[in-house]
């Protein structure tokens, strides 16, 4: 996506995706990584499209993509389960 096209809402980043508003989430600021090591701001971002466990789209700005591969994904609570995650 475009940097331009990245929009403040709430005070969170939002893009224009598929005819709705779909938030975005640095990967970088999950993990913690100062802002001051980051490189400048690029003209265009790398987002990988997510889905909640409510089937909600979220947009995960990465730095770099080596390969996608969808696949099925079952998460669960250890207590539900009784398997480790």
């Amino acid at each position: 996506f475009s940097h331009d096209a990245i929009e403040m809402a709430q005070g969170s980043e939002v893009i224009q995706y598929r005819g709705r508003i779909m938030p975005l989430r640095r990967l970088s600021d999950s993990l913690g990584v100062p802002r001051s090591f980051q490189s400048e701001e690029p003209s265009t971002h790398r987002v990988v499209v997510v889905r909640d466990r409510a089937d909600r789209p979220f947009g995960l700005i990465v730095d770099q993509i080596d390969d996608i591969v969808e696949v099925p994904l079952a998460l669960g609570n250890r207590r539900d389960s009784g398997e480790t995650l």
